[in-house]
């Protein structure tokens, strides 16, 4: 039987469970490293290639319970705006950060990472619209166009206590 070359991308469950004290873990997609070697993808800034794959192990380090996946590295030095772009993509994937290889990549990915003040804010009123709507008997609202319910309040709850524990 031929062993895979990409062992541990097959194991990404296995090595986020492995014990509970990991707390970081993710995918690594480089330019030219040893995924895009073992895999055979052709790595492009704009990381179409690499979607599922990080998708993938994303989803098996969440399982896991591991509470802080993150994202390869980007390697193009200078390339700020690459940068903020293949953060924001991993961001929306639901990556909660990403390795910086270089001082300046570092107040980027700090701001993409972080949640906004907008955000913030919402957050804040959600949480009231909802527990309004909670004091009248309603389970459900309208708000600001949507409709919000507990399972909203409840992640919004978590963007502030992540953000209230971030250092300053």
């Amino acid at each position: 039987m031929r062993r895979s070359r990409t062992p541990a991308l097959h194991a990404a469950y296995d090595c986020a469970a492995a014990a509970r004290r990991v707390a970081y873990l993710g995918a690594i997609t480089g330019a030219g490293g040893d995924v895009e070697r073992a895999v055979g993808y052709r790595w492009s800034p704009e990381g179409n290639e690499t979607h599922a794959l990080r998708s993938r192990v994303l989803l098996d380090v969440r399982a896991a319970g591991a509470p802080h996946p993150v994202a390869g590295l980007w390697t193009r030095v200078h390339d700020l705006d690459g940068l903020r772009a293949f953060a924001e993509q991993n961001r929306a994937l639901g990556y909660t950060g990403m390795m910086a290889i270089h001082p300046s990549h570092v107040p980027v990915l700090n701001e993409v990472f972080s949640p906004s003040p907008a955000e913030l804010a919402r957050a804040v009123r959600l949480i009231a619209a909802l527990e309004e709507a909670q004091a009248r008997g309603e389970g459900s609202v309208a708000f600001e166009g949507e409709m919000v319910d507990e399972v909203m309040a409840t992640t919004a709850r978590a963007v502030l206590r992540a953000e209230s524990r971030r250092p300053v």
